[in-house]
């Protein structure tokens, strides 16, 4: 009985949500993203080739990072880097081809104006032998993982609007924890 009186009551209150007009009592939802599926993620966009072009046409270095493996620091928010081996060449510059192995740190923020948690690698350098080095922070562009629906649910009479109120991340032995804080709105249907 008591299980059932448990689930009673959570019924009640997501009924309650729905029915009192206005702003909702905010929810938790914390989940896990696993190391195994972020490295998969990685891995089915590698090799990663990328091109350097002085003017069009015209290659300056061409680069080529493979194998990803990531490697979790576990704390509060905790590290995520992911190492890379790459392989380095410009006919142009004279650089002989060069490999070697870089670890750059992927970060996850929080943007509030995508709704979204961003992707990003920081302090990504290649070295291109003992006195060149690119940095490509900048050039690679963050990837974008949604956490709220693009469109709001449809009732009979009434549109629920999910919106995110805040984002935390924590990394853990085992992967990623997302706790994320919602508030639900009701609108009435155009």
């Amino acid at each position: 009985m008591r299980g059932r009186a448990k689930r009673l009551i959570a019924l009640g209150l997501a009924l309650a949500c729905l029915v009192v007009p206005g702003r909702a009592l905010a929810e938790d939802i914390d989940v896990t993203i696993s190391s195994g599926a972020l490295e998969r993620l990685f891995k089915a966009a590698a090799p990663y080739v990328y091109q350097y072009e002085l003017w069009p046409g015209q290659p300056a270095v061409e680069l080529v990072l493979s194998n990803p493996r990531l490697e979790l620091e576990p704390g509060r928010p905790g590290r995520i880097h992911l190492k890379l081996d790459y392989t380095a060449s410009s006919k142009m510059l004279g650089i002989k081809p060069s490999s070697g192995q870089t670890r750059p740190e992927v970060l996850l923020k929080y943007d509030q104006a995508r709704q979204a948690l961003r992707l990003t690698l920081d302090r990504f350098v290649v070295k291109l032998g003992p006195k060149l080095s690119i940095p490509l922070d900048r050039i690679i562009q963050p990837a974008y993982i949604p956490l709220a629906p693009a469109e709001p649910v449809r009732l009979e009479r009434h549109l629920l609007v999910t919106e995110v109120a805040g984002c935390k991340t924590a990394v853990t032995s085992a992967g990623i924890r997302v706790l994320i804080d919602y508030r639900f709105f009701r609108r009435p249907r155009p």
